[in-house]
């Protein structure tokens, strides 16, 4: 018997955004989340479990990159703010 792969399911919404995002997920696991420019600035980040809001009020609008990380394995998923 092996192990059962663990399944994420990671979502973001609203994406497009206006002033805000959330990152959400089906694991219990804790997880961070760090949101990035094109630049590659980081613009805000955390940890959480569950769902995990950003404010962007202060941001401009365009692409940012939030990388999502859980304890072995992360991705990165592209969102845009109008």
């Amino acid at each position: 018997m092996g192990l059962e792969p663990v399944t994420y399911n990671i979502g973001i919404f609203p994406n497009p955004f206006t002033n805000s995002f959330v990152v959400t997920t089906t694991s219990d696991e804790e997880f961070s989340v760090v949101v990035y420019d094109l630049y590659g600035r980081q613009c805000d980040g955390g940890i959480s479990q569950k769902e995990y809001e950003i404010r962007t009020d202060a941001w401009s609008a365009g692409m940012y990159f939030a990388q999502v990380s859980f304890k072995d394995v992360s991705e990165v998923i592209k969102v845009i703010k109008h």
